[in-house]
């Protein structure tokens, strides 16, 4: 049969499954990991630390993950990361899966919330030893990729952390993050000057969540697949003491470049028949739905069951309108085939509150 779409620009058919799309990479992180990777494992054990993906059920976060239920850390485990690691520099990566920065929507935002090592070098003077930043590799055929490179943060347009409140410049001079000390990158990473994730990032201004929304501009890297990669420096303590003593590390959640993905979209499918058993004993109708559905709680998903010849919602024999059935297995036994020979599916595909996360479906048997 047809098959129609709400919007054809709404709509991938990739790998022969179908979602929503956008001009954009939106991920919340709450189905699985989103194809993200780790570096390797930082310490020695049993002092190890390393990004993992895992839910707000513990106890670093005061109020959960920035964007639903799951996000992006460095220490899960321990409300306070250095004790997971011995003393010593170590590097914390993750790094996103590749796609698209289309031109013109180059615009970068996540949600961070950090909690860092720093020490004091004077009344109210600080070292702000331990960073944290974001880095981009790109390439122009998505399989050669440039070494990484840093990301400034658009300081003027992120909120939560602000310059001197979990934002720091590299520098030589207190209340600065040491220039020799966050040099994972080297002559690719920040610079003297450059703002960079340091200190404390729980503010009067993100408080008391301590989430803070970090935009970037990835202009330079339009018309390219990127890779965006998310550094956690550590730095050798060298016997100082914190200033701070519980430092949760750096968590992130809710990574979108460019566009969101549309708030709704739907497709319909026409027109389907009952089943004729011809068998004595066995029920004609339309059965069961199945459907291969993968989604996580931030997306929605739902059924509509139409006349194919009038594009009402069909009305079951217990009087129950057949509209936005939930659930991969769906009972159709209770339509009068009579009353309708012929039926249309519709799937209607929801982003979620934050536009973040869109159903899969990979197929459908009726």
């Amino acid at each position: 049969g047809m098959t129609q779409y709400s919007s054809n620009s709404d709509f991938t058919f990739e790998d022969e499954s179908l979602q929503l799309t956008s001009m954009g990479y939106n991920a919340d992180f709450e189905a699985n990991p989103e194809g993200w990777t780790t570096g390797p494992d930082q310490g020695v054990q049993p002092l190890i630390a390393n990004w993992a993906h895992d839910n707000q059920e513990n106890n670093v976060l005061p109020q959960g993950c920035g964007a639903g239920d799951w996000c992006w850390g460095t220490d899960f485990e321990n409300p306070d990361y250095t004790a997971s690691l011995p003393d010593g520099e170590f590097n914390m990566v993750l790094t996103s899966v590749s796609f698209f920065v289309h031109p013109g929507k180059a615009d970068m935002t996540f949600k961070s919330f950090h909690s860092f090592f720093y020490r004091e070098a004077g009344t109210n003077q600080y070292y702000y030893d331990d960073c944290a930043y974001v880095a981009v590799q790109n390439s122009t055929n998505n399989q050669d990729f440039q070494n990484a490179v840093f990301a400034p943060i658009d300081v003027g347009a992120t909120t939560g952390v602000s310059s001197g409140d979990g934002l720091h410049q590299l520098g030589t001079a207190t209340n600065q993050v040491p220039t020799n000390r966050c040099n994972y990158l080297g002559s690719n990473g920040p610079q003297a000057g450059d703002y960079v994730l340091a200190g404390n990032g729980t503010t009067s201004a993100n408080s008391p969540n301590g989430w803070s929304d970090i935009k970037i501009d990835l202009s330079s890297h339009a018309g390219r697949y990127v890779k965006l990669v998310f550094v956690h420096e550590v730095n050798d303590r060298s016997g100082s003491f914190p200033v701070e003593m519980m430092n949760a590390g750096w968590y992130i959640d809710g990574v979108r470049v460019g566009d969101p993905l549309p708030a709704q979209g739907h497709v319909t499918m026409s027109s389907f028949a009952p089943q004729v058993s011809g068998q004595a004993g066995f029920p004609d109708g339309y059965g069961l739905l199945n459907l291969e559905l993968r989604k996580s709680s931030s997306a929605d998903f739902g059924v509509d069951i139409l006349d194919a010849g009038t594009g009402n919602v069909v009305i079951d024999r217990n009087g129950d309108p057949m509209s936005n059935l939930q659930g991969s297995l769906i009972e159709l036994w209770d339509i009068n085939a009579d009353d309708y020979p012929l039926i249309d599916l519709k799937f209607t595909f929801g982003s979620g509150s934050a536009r973040l996360s869109t159903p899969i479906l990979y197929g459908f048997h009726l």
